[in-house]
């Protein structure tokens, strides 16, 4: 029990200030031009911040991992609703040392749509407990 950062293990309130994530990003997604991607752990959180893209179309009920091998372990199956370009939504799933694309919605449109390479989806704001 309690949390880990990089094997680890780290108690109370630890701020880790931010760090680059971009090293993390899999499956052909980047960091969206002119922005970033980083996470910070503070008090058995993590949080994430900056825009990602994809580098090829995502089909909007496919899961694939957008960070993978993360140096620390989310607990379960967490989900995050976060913006995407055009007023578009997708939702973010971490679980292990992995953070997922699982949805994604279009304004005015019915089910689930596709993302398109290049479009942006902010991570912004998106925070997920430690194991």
């Amino acid at each position: 029990m309690g949390a880990y950062f990089s094997g680890k293990k780290v108690s109370g309130v630890v701020d880790t200030g931010w760090i680059d994530a971009s090293k993390y990003l899999v499956n052909g997604f980047k960091v969206y031009s002119g922005s970033y991607l980083r996470y910070k752990i503070r008090g058995g959180i993590v949080y994430f911040a900056g825009i990602v893209t994809p580098g090829t179309d995502k089909a909007g009920e496919t899961e694939v991992a957008i960070l993978s091998g993360l140096p620390f372990s989310l607990q379960t199956n967490q989900y995050s609703t976060q913006p995407g370009s055009t007023g578009n939504l997708w939702v973010a799933n971490a679980s292990g040392t992995t953070v997922t694309f699982n949805r994604h919605t279009s304004p005015g449109k019915s089910g689930w749509t596709t993302a398109a390479a290049g479009e942006w989806l902010a991570l912004g704001g998106a925070a997920f407990a430690l194991a």
